[in-house]
């Protein structure tokens, strides 16, 4: 089945659900170095540099995750999944990597919005 990775998550007002983890991250990172330096990191400007959160990015981040006894086939096959997903746009995906994407978001994610959102995106239809 055809399936839209690159549609957004939404609040329950309709106002997109914004993912900063990367960027967040690294400005983080680099705060900490600063401070550690003896810079005054109180002149640090404040940056909000966020993008809408997508379903390919929930998707990829819970198929590529971690996972305890999972043999080198299945961790090969997730890889080759992520790559698939990564690329955007209408992705054509078996029932199987279908199930697998809920799987693996439903164990990453605990918020029920991200797990119900994408469960939606992926199946076509809401309840």
């Amino acid at each position: 089945m055809k399936v839209n990775v690159d549609q957004v998550f939404t609040e329950l007002d309709g106002t997109p659900v914004k993912d900063g983890v990367d960027f967040m991250k690294e400005y983080a990172r680099l705060y900490q170095h600063a401070a550690g330096m003896g810079l005054d990191v109180a002149k640090f400007p404040v940056v909000e540099q966020v993008s809408d959160l997508k379903l390919k990015n929930v998707a990829v981040r819970a198929v590529g995750a971690p996972a305890k006894e999972i043999s080198e086939e299945e961790k090969i096959k997730r890889l080759n999944l992520s790559r698939k997903i990564f690329k955007g746009g209408d992705v054509d995906l078996t029932t199987d990597e279908c199930a697998l994407i809920k799987k693996c978001i439903h164990i990453m994610y605990e918020s029920p919005l991200i797990y119900a959102e994408a469960h939606e995106m992926i199946e076509g239809s809401k309840e």
